[in-house]
């Protein structure tokens, strides 16, 4: 808290100097928004150092709404570097001076060091420039709440300043980024520091806000616009002192390899939809240039008058640099809208018109009565999916296009799953049969017999199908029992339901292939079936590559059929592993799995070993379920 000076000097707007009782380098601030602030600093309270401006607060830089839930206090300011000092004086207009709180702060001195190059993950494009690391720059991980978030993809750079103050020196940077950290989250209560990346006046790069420099991490620097943007914040005050030349080389350099990641134009203009911010209302459509600064997005003069001038020549730097892949290059991606949409984008991929001979048809909502919907369909149908109530006419267009005239409609489920009025609605114009039990694991049994009777065989898949995240280890097994014909049933981990106890007993079993670890099937119920053999690894990734190799028995050297790669991860993400099966079966690709920003250690360390191109993998689901920058990784990789 801070004092008037009563001194025959003072007039009421200036604190008497006081010694703050430790050493600092940087003062932050509590005050009220209309105050103009001020503050001088010196070592030994005799020689004082200039007055330095202290930022108003600025529009818009923060989370999107409620998204980090903290408190974001109105009266914070931004930090202001002011170099080693012991005492501080403070000058106040517009606003009460007792109502100003001062905020010294002692990031401690850094040793000398060169920012380092630690290589990247799987896939990383070329021209990643070195990067400071948060272990590097000293982030005290106890100060972050919560896991990062992630984006589908970005549209948008946004370049901000600091507006921390110019007088630094070489040695300073990761103190003052440790400061800007502290504030965002000591004082203004966010997760994280908000910006991505920063940037001082020597051109050194400085990881941000966690969560995976390689990745979509939605950072808290543009309000409205966080969840499509990298933000890059120089270190400075760039009003009317022009941003340093190594700096904003270093800008363009972090810009571009994000630009590949994300496969954007530099020099583009970009039209994008306004979460909430101060210039442009929610939900209005906006054209931005790819590389845009705060000001464009928020009513704020970030970054400064110099800094804003200089984004023309950023953007031309950074699409010089942006390495870049032609269309050849590119993974495809099956994808559609939605799930719905996506399941018939695969079936395109997979039938020529009227080349289906049945459709496996199955609900949206639950991955319980679809979960054998694979080996059903085989090599002669797609999986589509639709609502439990109504055909979609999306669904019914594609049925009409692949289906053959005499061609037959197997509905998965009881009229929970899919009501009579969708069994109507195909009955007009289709031949349809329905396959259900009275649970998930009846009405796989069921879809095995039908199964065993149609291709014969003595093998059988065995898959746990509860709790509903899991499963993962069924559907991508699926595959490979579409194209061997092979029946898939489902289990309890610590019981074998009765109905699939009768098929496996019943059906002329003589061999099972249990997919999943104990921790997926146990021991116990391994023992129960008929000659087990078991198909696993240490995750559901890792067995996944488990049943490429052993199943499909594809060796990476040679793999004629390719993969195909789907999102492993989450309740919702089943769907696109469920109706990837008849495509996978009919070309002879294994389904790979994967998460949405990363591919995990097993599956990565398969594709690296893997004589692969870039034709040889197909991503199957939108840019939400396997984002832009993990595509634009593997293709790098891979050409």
């Amino acid at each position: 808290d801070l004092e008037a000076d009563s001194s025959p000097a003072g007039d009421g707007r200036v604190s008497a100097p006081r010694e703050v009782g430790h050493p600092f380098r940087v003062v932050g601030f509590a005050a009220p928004p209309a105050a103009d602030l001020a503050v001088c600093t010196s070592e030994d309270g005799v020689s004082w150092r200039p007055w330095t401006s202290v930022p108003a607060p600025r529009a818009d830089e923060g989370p999107d709404g409620d998204d980090e839930g903290g408190a974001d206090p109105e009266d914070a300011r931004d930090p202001v570097w002011v170099g080693p000092s012991r005492w501080l004086q403070v000058r106040c207009a517009n606003a009460d001076l007792a109502m100003v709180t001062a905020h010294a702060l002692d990031p401690e001195p850094d040793a000398r060091f060169a920012a380092q190059d630690e290589g990247g993950p799987f896939g990383v494009p070329p021209g990643r420039p070195p990067i400071v690391t948060r272990a590097q720059w000293g982030a005290d991980e106890s100060w972050r709440n919560g896991n990062p978030r992630y984006t589908g993809g970005l549209a948008l750079g946004i370049v901000h300043h600091t507006d921390t103050g110019n007088g630094y020196g070489p040695g300073d940077g990761a103190a003052i980024v440790r400061s800007i950290y502290r504030f965002h989250t000591q004082t203004r209560g966010w997760n994280d520091i908000g910006y991505n990346f920063l940037v001082d006046r020597y051109g050194v790069v400085y990881e941000g806000r966690a969560g995976g420099i390689d990745k979509p991490v939605v950072g808290a620097h543009a309000g409205g616009f966080n969840a499509l943007s990298v933000g890059v914040g120089v270190l400075g005050t760039h009003g009317s002192e022009a941003i340093s030349t190594a700096a904003w080389g270093a800008v363009s350099e972090i810009l571009a390899w994000k630009a590949a990641l994300h496969d954007l134009d530099p020099v583009a203009t970009v039209e994008v939809t306004s979460g909430r911010s101060t210039r442009h209302a929610e939900g209005s459509v906006v054209s931005l240039a790819t590389i845009s600064g705060h000001r464009d997005v928020s009513a704020t003069a970030c970054p400064g008058g110099a800094g804003y001038r200089a984004l023309g020549d950023i953007r031309s730097r950074t699409a010089e640099r942006t390495p870049v892949l032609a269309p050849a290059q590119r993974l495809e991606r099956l994808a559609g809208e939605d799930d719905v949409a996506t399941a018939i984008v695969v079936s395109e991929a997979a039938f020529a018109d009227g080349e289906a001979t049945r459709a496996v048809l199955a609900t949206d909502e639950t991955f319980a009565d679809a979960a054998a919907g694979g080996p059903l369909a085989g090599t002669e149908g797609p999986v589509l999916l639709t609502g439990p109530e109504a055909l979609d006419d999306r669904v019914a267009a594609e049925l009409d296009r692949a289906l053959a005239p005499d061609g037959e409609v197997l509905l998965l489920g009881g009229e929970r799953a899919l009501a009579p009025t969708v069994e109507n609605a195909l009955a007009a114009r289709w031949r349809v049969r329905r396959l259900a039990g009275a649970d998930r694991f009846a009405t796989a049994a069921a879809v095995a017999a039908e199964v065993l009777r149609r291709e014969g065989g003595t093998t059988c898949l065995l898959a746990r199908a509860r709790p509903d995240d899991a499963w993962a280890d069924g559907l991508t097994v699926g595959a490979y029992a579409a194209r061997d014909g092979v029946p898939l049933v489902y289990t309890e981990t610590d019981t074998l339901p009765e109905a699939t106890r009768d098929l496996l007993r019943g059906g002329g079993i003589t061999r099972t292939l249990v997919i999943g670890g104990p921790r997926a099937i146990s021991e116990d119920v391994a023992a129960a079936v008929p000659s087990p053999t078991r198909v696993a690894g240490a995750d559901r990734t890792a067995t996944a590559v488990a049943i490429t190799e052993e199943l499909w028995e594809a060796d990476p050297a040679r793999l004629d059929g390719g993969v195909l790669l789907t999102n492993g991860f989450g309740t919702s993400a089943w769907r696109n592993t469920l109706v990837a099966a008849p495509l996978a079966a009919r070309r002879g690709a294994p389904v790979l799995l994967t998460r949405g920003h990363e591919a995990p250690e097993p599956t990565a360390a398969w594709l690296a070993g893997a004589d692969l191109g870039v034709g040889d993998v197909t991503i199957v689901g939108a840019p939400t379920a396997v984002d832009e920058a993990l595509a634009s990784r593997l293709a790098f990789a891979l050409s």
